[in-house]
């Protein structure tokens, strides 16, 4: 499983970035998991990201200036022109070899597509790994 950044508005792509600042200390999952606690609560500006890595206890100077530097600007905006070119339009979507997949799908969906795919590739059948 691969996670692929892809924003849509300019808070993302701070966020976006934020959380890869935060994975120069092995701690993007956790910084992830709180960008998406908050979001219906906080608004992404770079001081409520910084007071995240503050919460999160990081190297709150090492975030600052990562965030404040665009380190990560470059390669969360070529991550959504990749997925925008492969004909993505939103989030979450799942790709299972070149099939696409919108939106939430509940387990038994997803358990049902992957075995299909399973199915498809033990009989020989074309089953190409997306890239």
């Amino acid at each position: 499983m691969v996670f692929v950044d892809f924003v849509v508005h300019e808070d993302a792509l701070l966020a976006a970035e934020a959380a890869h600042c935060a994975g120069d200390q092995d701690a993007f999952w956790v910084y992830h998991d709180k960008l998406f606690e908050e979001q219906e609560k906080t608004q992404y500006t770079a001081e409520n990201l910084k007071a995240f890595a503050e919460e999160l206890e990081l190297d709150t100077d090492d975030f600052g200036v990562c965030l404040d530097e665009n380190k990560y600007r470059e390669f969360v905006i070529a991550q959504t022109q990749q997925s925008q070119q492969a004909g993505l339009q939103g989030t979450p979507t799942f790709l299972i070899n070149q099939q696409a997949i919108p939106g939430l799908v509940d387990f038994e969906q997803m358990s049902q597509i992957i075995e299909d795919e399973l199915a498809k590739a033990e009989a020989g059948g074309e089953v190409t790994p997306t890239p």
